[in-house]
């Protein structure tokens, strides 16, 4: 299992675009996501972004629901170029 720097909790994947969990749900890959090693998180202004069944799938996979705080929002514009 892959773990952060201190090996005491999974990397976590920031989902930083509402398409892309329609993208995953769409293509029937979503409910196979938390069989992966890492912590799944949808800000909560994505989360708002998703129609009802999906706001309920999201949920139910246990994906965390939370906002980000301003530093973490700049680290994921940072880089976004470098990881297209």
């Amino acid at each position: 299992m892959m773990q952060s720097q201190d090996n005491s909790v999974p990397l976590a994947i920031c989902v930083a675009d509402a398409n892309v969990l329609f993208d995953l749900r769409n293509g029937r890959v979503l409910a196979n996501l938390p069989a992966l090693p890492y912590r799944f998180i949808v800000p909560d202004a994505v989360f708002a972004e998703l129609d009802a069944p999906l706001r309920s799938m999201v949920q139910s996979l246990g994906f965390e629901i939370g906002g980000l705080a301003a530093e973490t929002v700049l680290e994921i514009y940072t880089l976004r170029p470098e990881h297209p």
